[in-house]
């Protein structure tokens, strides 16, 4: 039963309003508000009636563990004021609260990893001891630089104590390294690997890296290499010193030899992007001259989708496009509008290493043209060459391309009936710059 205001030892007016709202609250079962009144009374005047009233508030809100705490404090701080039938009220009710509360003793590895229960964080010396949780399911979430974190969520039943081992598993990345002399040996972390390069998975972390070669200075670096992160290097054997490294403690005949990966070894897989350009067209119609300074660029749209194997890449490619020029035709004022659909292939090349690169690709296909000047229109198909070359940059598994690309269009097929258009010269480049944004799946996030 909530205790009476009238228990209370001191009048003091802030702790009496509190006081009467929580009573308030509570008989209306607004048991959140009551709490927040009866915390503002103990707060204003520390009272056992308060506090009792309090923890009777946090069990009827299932918050067992926050109510044996203040039971707890309750005797510690009032027990001598109690009388005997409120001690013997708080006793019955800390045997009923220990029904409803179990224990978790957590051994985490490794030992400085954070450990959060239920949203809050432990501290080493909560967990150096168990941890008492209201029954019912808890998540826990456990996190260590350079280790995978786990979440979980683990059920704890009243009076029960449960042991929970959890060890973190080191997190890992690829490193690659190749070195200019087949005899050099790379070792890291004091672990001799391999003779003319080494690539393997490591623990995240930073690493010591050593290339050693017997009558030669040893090389050394340090490198950090980050969670599913590949890293790749390219080092060079130290110079000649005589003396040095003529007594390794290994044979380094006996370590596994690796000569640089050849083109088949290189990343491989799936890509795909879309294209945004602008391109200039350098030849006009027969008979139309385009006027001084005239805007002869228009924009242009279109995807690519390939295979990568090593530094080769097959790709399918469409394009649409168009420019409107204006200029004099047969002596009038006239403007001309191009239009093109491109589908076609391309033979790329991949130049550099797994987040930046060089790429180039030829490619060849058909192009369907429309041209609309002065109220006819001539349109065909034709085929086209096309060139394209610039970096790219793999963030995570996004492709990025800066593209400066080019066309050469056949222009024999635009027609209007049977009178071509394009005679006199019937090859229509088209050069401009590009950005492509895609996917790729030999990235890593």
């Amino acid at each position: 039963m909530v205790v009476s205001n009238a228990a209370i030892a001191e009048d003091r007016e802030a702790a009496q309003r509190h006081f009467r709202a929580g009573v308030t609250l509570y008989h209306e079962q607004n048991f959140e508000a009551a709490l927040v009144e009866f915390e503002a009374s103990y707060s204003e005047l520390a009272s056992a009636a308060a506090l009792q009233n309090i923890a009777l508030c946090q069990t009827k809100l299932f918050r067992y563990v926050e109510a044996i705490d203040t039971f707890e404090t309750l005797r510690e701080r009032f027990g001598e004021s109690l009388t005997k039938k409120d001690a013997d009220s708080v006793q019955q009710a800390l045997r009923n609260l220990s029904q409803l509360v179990g224990t978790l003793t957590l051994q985490v590895e490794p030992r400085t990893a954070t450990v959060v229960v239920d949203g809050k964080r432990l501290s080493s010396e909560e967990l150096a001891r168990p941890i008492r949780l209201s029954s019912g399911p808890h998540r826990l979430e456990i996190t260590a630089p350079n280790y995978m974190g786990v979440t979980q969520t683990i059920a704890v039943a009243g009076g029960e104590s449960r042991l929970v081992p959890i060890e973190l598993k080191q997190a890992v990345g690829l490193l690659a390294v190749d070195v200019d002399d087949d005899d050099a040996v790379v070792v890291v972390d004091g672990k001799p690997l391999g003779r003319g390069g080494w690539e393997g998975e490591v623990q995240a972390g930073e690493h010591l890296l050593e290339i050693v070669k017997a009558g030669h200075a040893t090389v050394a670096t340090r490198v950090r290499v980050r969670a599913d992160d590949v890293v790749e290097l390219r080092l060079l054997v130290g110079p000649e010193q005589e003396g040095a490294n003529t007594s390794l403690g290994y044979d380094p005949a006996t370590l596994p030899y690796r000569k640089g990966r050849t083109w088949l070894d290189q990343d491989r897989g799936w890509y795909g992007s879309v294209m945004a350009s602008v391109l200039a067209v350098l030849r006009s119609p027969d008979g139309f001259e385009a006027e001084d300074g005239a805007d002869v660029t228009g924009g242009h749209f279109g995807l690519r989708a390939g295979y990568r194997l090593g530094y080769l890449g097959i790709e399918g490619a469409y394009d649409t496009g168009s420019q409107s020029v204006s200029g004099t035709w047969r002596g009038m004022p006239q403007t001309y509008d191009l239009s093109g659909h491109r589908a076609g292939g391309n033979l790329r090349l991949l130049l550099g290493g797994r987040s930046i690169r060089f790429t180039a690709a030829l490619g060849a296909g058909v192009v369907w043209h429309r041209l609309e000047l002065a109220g006819r229109e001539f349109k065909g198909t034709n085929s086209y060459v096309a060139l394209d070359m610039g970096p790219q940059i793999n963030v995570g598994k996004v492709l990025l391309d800066f593209v400066l690309q080019g066309y050469g269009e056949g222009a024999n097929g635009m027609r209007d009936g049977e009178e071509r258009i394009y005679t006199k010269r019937t090859v229509l480049p088209q050069v401009g710059l590009g950005l492509r944004v895609g996917f790729s799946q030999w990235g890593t996030w």
